[in-house]
């Protein structure tokens, strides 16, 4: 037996493996997500959702998870090892949708689903047209993003155009249908078309001149590389994005009613990104810690760097948030102005403030993880839930609280804990 037949089968077995796993946690979320999920379409109906919203909801949503499960799906060790035992281009592109199968499944359960729980026909056929083309429109860019053509970004820009105007024109149910059909079947037969001719670009693949310069630029700064590397990664950045989105949204319905809403909104949104990367950035240096713990000089320069590129995540998001609704809402620049300086002091005492208490509270459970304890979680969410209390009703008090929240950054800044 040779030792490809041999990898061959090795790697086939553990492939059933993972999928008898992945097919328990599967029918698990089978039998709850429509549920839940239709108690929130009732009351968002309620509130004055129309159909048409649904479908450019889920066609976004499609779209987002599509592209989530090209990136956690495709990986290039896989696609090379099936190419050297002879598998062609019309296999690899089989392969990859039926890798993605489950997930996709699981999609249009979430919108099907929902009519088990009295949600509207109209409703459903609404969210189902929107997600399948959003899938589809992440199939076919995912192809062209591969293919690296300009016909390919041309095409999908094009029709990335005719979707909108899908979902903006107003059009009787039977044109609507026809329309829909014509827009899946040219998306689909593109992207097998685009399938077909980028998997040998796929496969030989080099890093061009202008990434490498970009890559040698971030090597010469290996904290700063580090520290994007974490910020974009997956398993933080998802989170954030669904989280945010969920603010954004209920947002929109409840920010005309108080000025007070506003602030408040981007309170949370710093908050969230607070506990999402600076709580846990000392977290994931596991135990290259210790290289940074060998020397104060060390220490410093890894905390400087940690706490300058937070700083300017968090206020970037802040900034954005508030000059959105701010000209949404009309406010006028001089409030306005002093909402975001306010929200930004907020921003930087709570990193402040996470940084050094999530350190505090860092363990290690008996497989050799780094984590924080289930107390320190909890008091670092109700410490700064009570932050945010005070920076909202109590701001002379929180001002205060925040001098020493700085004096003691200070302190940890300038001694290797």
């Amino acid at each position: 037996m040779t030792s490809i037949k041999l990898c061959e089968i090795l790697y086939l077995k553990q492939l059933r493996k993972l999928t008898k796993m992945d097919a328990a946690l599967f029918i698990f979320l089978l039998i709850l997500i429509p549920n839940g999920l239709a108690n929130a379409t009732l009351r968002l109906n309620s509130w004055g959702f129309k159909p048409m919203m649904w479908a450019i909801i889920y066609g976004i949503i499609g779209f987002l998870i599509h592209i989530g499960i090209n990136i956690s799906t495709s990986k290039i060790e896989e696609i090379r090892f099936l190419w050297s035992i002879g598998k062609g281009n019309l296999f690899l592109t089989q392969y990859n949708m039926v890798k993605k199968i489950p997930f996709l499944i699981l999609l249009l359960w979430i919108v099907v689903g929902q009519i088990m729980w009295d949600v509207r026909t109209n409703y459903i056929y609404n969210m189902f047209s929107g997600l399948i083309l959003g899938i589809l429109y992440a199939e076919m860019v995912g192809y062209a993003m591969l293919l690296r053509k300009y016909f390919g970004y041309f095409i999908s820009s094009f029709l990335l155009l005719l979707n909108v105007i899908y979902f903006i024109l107003p059009m009787s149910l039977l044109v609507r249908t026809l329309t829909w059909v014509l827009l899946c079947l040219s998306m689909g037969y593109i992207s097998f078309y685009f399938a077909q001719r980028s998997w040998p670009v796929f496969l030989q693949y080099r890093v061009s001149k202008g990434t490498s310069k970009r890559r040698v630029w971030l090597s010469q700064s290996p904290l700063l590389k580090k520290e994007l590397l974490f910020i974009i990664r997956r398993g933080n950045l998802f989170p954030f994005f669904i989280i945010a989105m969920g603010v954004e949204v209920l947002n929109y319905y409840i920010v005309r009613e108080s000025s007070l809403i506003l602030p408040i909104s981007s309170a949370v949104l710093s908050w969230i990104a607070v506990d999402i990367w600076a709580v846990k950035s000392l977290i994931i240096e596991e135990k290259g810690l210790l290289i940074y713990k060998a020397t104060l000089f060390a220490w410093k320069k890894m905390l400087r760097t940690k706490w300058l590129i937070l700083s300017v995540l968090t206020i970037g998001i802040i900034f954005m948030h508030q000059w959105f609704w701010g000209i949404y809402l009309h406010i006028s620049p001089v409030i306005l102005s002093i909402q975001i300086i306010w929200n930004i002091f907020l921003s930087i005492t709570l990193i402040s403030f996470g940084m050094p208490l999530g350190y505090k509270f860092l363990s290690i459970d008996y497989l050799g993880c780094y984590r924080i304890k289930f107390f320190g979680s909890w008091v670092i969410a109700m410490s700064m839930l009570l932050l945010l209390y005070l920076h909202q009703f109590h701001k002379v008090l929180f001002a205060a609280i925040s001098i020493v929240i700085y004096i003691r950054f200070i302190f940890f800044y300038r001694k290797v804990s």
